[in-house]
């Protein structure tokens, strides 16, 4: 059986992590990034940030 996928998602510009996440991270959800000091948390948000800022999408 096949499940229609509703969720509006983000893609993140991490095009393997897309993969993994099915096209990126659901709108409007809250995502707890966590590991170790040095696993390139805090890169790999401010990556997603920066694909995702516009003039019409906000980012925090």
């Amino acid at each position: 059986m096949t499940k229609k996928n509703d969720v509006t998602r983000i893609a993140t510009g991490v095009r393997n992590l897309d993969g993994l996440l099915h096209g990126g991270l659901p709108r409007g959800s809250v995502v707890v990034l966590a590991g170790p000091p040095g696993a390139g948390k805090t890169i790999l948000t401010q990556q997603i940030c920066f694909h995702t800022a516009s003039a019409r999408q906000r980012v925090l």
